[in-house]
This record gives C-alpha cells, sequence and structure tokens, in this order.
C-alpha cells in the first residue's frame, strides 16, 4: 500500500528553514538579557555605599626637621597629621530618609586618631542637607545625618586626622532595607567609560546599543560569509589574511565580545559608577 506524503503547510516550511531558526535563538538571548535587565530594574531598595580616596595626604611628618608647630584648640599635636575624603552616596533605588536610620551612622577610624577637622567639600544636591557631627572627632568618629538621599545621592567629606599608624576608615550604622554599609574601592573605571560608546551616549544606551551592534554583526557574519572565502582565486599569502579577516567565527566571536561586555554594562557596571568625584 502506497502512502502519499502530504506537503507541508506554510508555516511548516517557514520554520523549516535554517533563517527562522537562527532569528529565533538570537531572539531568545535578547529577551533573556531584557528580562534580567527589568528584573534589576524593579528591584526597589537603598544601598548606602562609601569609598575612600586611596590617595592620603601627608600635612605635617613628625619625622622630617622642621621648626613647624601644629596647634589644635591651642593644644601642639605631636604626631603626623594627614588628610584625605570619603565619598558616601546611595547607590539604591529607595531613597535613605532620616527615619531610615535604625542606627546612627558614623564615619570611623580604626584603631583610632583623633579627627582635626572635617568638612563636606562637595554634595550631589543641596537640600540633602548632610550633617557632620563633631561631638566624638577626638575618639576617631564623626557622626553622619541627612535629610534625604535618593539615587546617586551623596557628599564628599574631607577629613583632617593626627596620627602616626595607617588607619582603617569606614563608614559603619544600620538603614532600613539594607543589612550592611556597603564599601567600594576607587577604579579608574569608576571614573572613565568602559563601553567604546560611553563617552558618546552614555553607558546605559551604549549598552543597549551594543548588544544591538552584535546582534547584526553576528547574523551578518553567518548569512554573508556562511559559505567562506574562495581561497582558491588567491595566491600567496594574501589567502591567509583575507581568511583571517572575513571568517566568519572570527567575525561571531568578537560580536560574542561585543554582546557580553554591553550586557554587563547594562546589567550592573553603569549602577556602580561614582555620582560625585573627589
Amino acid at each position: 500500500m502506497k502512502v502519499e506524503n502530504k506537503p507541508h503547510s506554510p508555516i511548516a516550511k517557514l520554520f523549516a528553514k535554517p533563517a527562522v531558526g537562527i532569528f529565533g535563538t538570537v531572539a531568545s538571548i535578547f529577551s533573556l538579557i531584557a528580562a534580567i535587565y527589568f528584573y534589576h530594574q524593579s528591584r526597589i531598595f537603598p544601598e548606602l555605599t562609601f569609598l575612600v580616596n586611596p590617595a592620603i595626604t601627608t600635612v605635617v611628618n613628625t619625622n622630617q626637621t622642621s621648626r613647624l608647630n601644629v596647634l589644635h584648640d591651642n593644644k601642639e599635636i605631636k604626631t603626623n597629621v594627614k588628610a584625605t575624603q570619603v565619598a558616601i552616596w546611595n547607590r539604591g533605588r529607595k531613597s535613605i530618609k532620616t527615619n531610615d536610620i535604625l542606627k546612627p551612622i558614623f564615619l570611623e577610624l580604626k584603631p583610632g586618631a583623633q579627627i582635626l577637622e572635617s568638612s563636606v567639600v562637595i554634595t550631589s544636591r543641596d537640600l540633602i542637607g548632610l550633617l557632620i557631627d563633631q561631638s566624638q572627632a577626638t575618639d576617631g568618629k564623626l557622626g553622619l545625618s541627612w535629610k534625604i538621599l535618593e539615587e546617586n545621592d551623596g557628599a564628599t567629606i574631607q577629613i583632617i586626622y593626627a596620627s602616626n599608624e595607617d588607619q582603617n576608615i569606614s563608614v559603619v550604622g544600620v538603614i532600613e532595607g539594607q543589612r550592611k554599609i556597603k564599601s567600594r574601592k576607587l577604579n579608574p573605571q569608576a571614573i572613565e567609560s568602559i563601553h567604546p560608546l560611553g563617552n558618546i551616549l552614555g553607558e546605559k544606551y551604549a549598552a543597549w546599543a551594543g548588544l544591538a551592534i552584535s546582534l547584526i554583526f553576528g547574523t551578518f557574519a553567518y548569512f554573508v560569509f556562511r559559505g567562506g572565502i574562495n581561497s582558491n582565486l588567491l595566491i600567496g599569502r594574501r589567502i591567509i589574511l583575507v581568511d583571517i579577516i572575513f571568517n566568519r567565527w572570527l567575525i561571531l566571536g568578537l560580536a560574542l565580545v561585543y554582546f557580553i561586555i554591553s550586557a554587563y554594562v547594562l546589567l550592573f557596571w553603569h549602577k556602580g559608577m561614582l555620582p560625585i568625584t573627589f
């Protein structure tokens, strides 16, 4: 008995094409990135963060012969006098108000040093109302308070202290919705752009553009160069050079690297950029 094969439907023929499969894969990857991004965007929580400038300036060095005497409140300082800056800001999307401070916020020096002077160098906005309590400055503590810190709101604080020892500077306290105050290290990438298009479009838009460009180049490489380069038409070293330049796997690899960089910037990196400078 002979069985006749029924012709495939137009929809089945359409999905049987390799191009549709490639497009579906690309769309799935892009959808996954978008889903992760919007998930992170939907999470609203405070994230008080501080960063200590590693460049510590020695104002007075007692090991060097000098006729300079340092007086503080009419008392002579016989130790080294140093100065540094600390940035503190809210990286989270939820604002931090005065009522959200469950345990007072302190800037501390350990193992301990007398803080001679402190001042606010710069603030992201005047309305945050940052105040410094210097009542415990002789014990190496500064109380910090503010009216409100919205996303990327913060300030840079300069401190001058007396100590012959290296001091570990930290910010302690408890914020509602945040278990621990986070610290970050100064990285050149915190000021300079990590994405090739970052200085032109900004990190966020550069990341979206990078995703689109990488997908376009990847698709272009697959369809245009899937047949490879006809090396028989070339002779000598030009064969190797052209094959390397137009090799589809090389282009796909570069597109993948660009895709990963863009996805990383979009999901994580641009949120960690330092909103205020030293």
